[in-house]
């Protein structure tokens, strides 16, 4: 019985990671129903996410759980940490593409998390090392969305920008890290390249537009804890260091009591 049982285990665990490398980002839910189709109720995903991970760590990859900055929801996600470089598992990037993906991701960060397609592809921002011809940067796009690096936020009231998705959460965070522009949530201390800023003076502290509604939901002032210490209010306008125009930011006001995204 002992025998049989681990056999089992093994085949979950083997269709798991054949589910990953299958899809390699999956909201959390859309993880729930498949995993329960492939365990039949046995095992946890937690145990079996730990033994697949012992397994292909070796391999500089691993199952990660993340919250996705733009709505609060949780993804669950196969992230390599060898870099920008291999970010998809099966083929890589040319190096021009790379430096191209590097330079956006950078500029997606320093204007509030999200850039038009027309922004992303001005290749006259870009060094000449990061330049590509506009059919290889819409390629790359797509790519990226593919992969969930990027995601595609449409806007009600202005053009579709560009934002980092859940795995570029994961598999870019040696670039998020390292930019000035990236701060990180005084709530859940996650890296904040989405969200509101603090509107005190001199404070600059950042908080997720899902943990600040989570936390009004609760009926109490939000404090910047971490910050200036006073009630945390949210700056109007251009307000994170970015180049938005007022009426998104009021949209984004709007939508402040709103619940979070689920897939």
């Amino acid at each position: 019985a002992g025998s049989l049982f681990a056999s089992k285990m093994d085949a979950i665990r083997r269709q798991t990671l054949q589910l990953f490398m299958a899809k390699p980002c999956m909201s959390e839910k859309v993880l729930a129903d498949e995993f329960q189709k492939i365990s039949g109720g046995r095992g946890s995903l937690e145990g079996v996410k730990d033994a697949i991970n012992e397994r292909i760590r070796g391999m500089k990859l691993e199952i990660r759980r993340t919250t996705w900055d733009q709505d609060g929801t949780p993804y669950w996600v196969l992230a390599t940490s060898r870099g920008i470089e291999n970010v998809d598992i099966g083929t890589s990037l040319e190096p021009r593409e790379v430096a191209f993906v590097k330079h956006l991701i950078q500029k997606i960060i320093k204007k509030n998390g999200k850039v038009s397609e027309a922004d992303a592809l001005y290749m006259t921002d870009y060094p000449k090392d990061a330049r590509i011809s506009g059919s290889a940067g819409r390629s790359v796009l797509r790519y990226l969305r593919r992969e969930y690096i990027l995601s595609l936020k449409e806007e009600k009231r202005s053009t579709d920008h560009y934002v980092i998705g859940p795995r570029g959460q994961l598999e870019l965070f040696d670039i998020i890290s390292g930019d000035e522009h990236a701060t990180k949530c005084f709530v859940c201390s996650h890296h904040c390249i989405h969200g509101y800023t603090c509107s005190t003076p001199g404070c600059g502290r950042r908080l997720h537009i899902h943990c600040y509604q989570r936390l009004g939901r609760s009926g109490r002032n939000v404090k910047c804890t971490k910050g200036c210490r006073q009630v945390f209010v949210p700056k109007k306008g251009k307000n994170q260091g970015a180049e938005d125009d007022e009426d998104e930011d009021e949209q984004e006001q709007e939508n402040m009591d709103e619940e979070p995204q689920e897939e």
